[in-house]
């Protein structure tokens, strides 16, 4: 088995050699011509996806603060402001609760480059008609 391999190593492939097989494939030149052309269109649709992978990949990097003490100060920020929104609308009922806390936008305050990222994520997925769902803090 070794020696038959060192065989074929050594075997040079001449221009003769490509054109006697585009020969055999003349009778199926249509076939060629529609799969080659499919091949240009799915190699140009992935290299558009490959170029959209970086930008998509901002939108899942963090930027956290620095030390714990300044997280858990941003975070009691948050917490008071989502009670005096609550407090705020003390006679009305939950759904409009909810809606009154998903109008701060904490979403936007505590990462503002993952909102923008967001917003411009659901802004491609619009205007190119992406079977995505882009909500104010996943994708699905």
């Amino acid at each position: 088995m070794g020696k038959r391999k060192k065989e074929f190593e050594n075997v040079d492939f001449k221009p003769q050699s490509y054109f006697r097989l585009l020969a055999y494939s003349k009778p199926y030149w249509g076939r060629m011509t529609v799969g080659i052309l499919a091949g240009f269109v799915v190699g140009g649709s992935l290299f558009g996806s490959m170029l959209m992978v970086p930008q998509m990949m901002m939108a899942v990097e963090k930027s956290r603060p620095a030390t714990t003490a300044e997280l858990k100060v941003e975070e009691n920020k948050l917490a008071t402001e989502i009670v005096e929104t609550v407090e705020k609308k003390k006679n009305e009922s939950t759904a409009e609760k909810v809606e009154a806390v998903d109008e701060l936008d904490i979403l936007a305050q505590r990462d503002a480059k993952l909102a923008k990222e967001l917003k411009r994520i659901r802004g491609y997925a619009e205007k190119y008609d992406l079977p995505i769902i882009v909500a104010s803090d996943s994708i699905t």
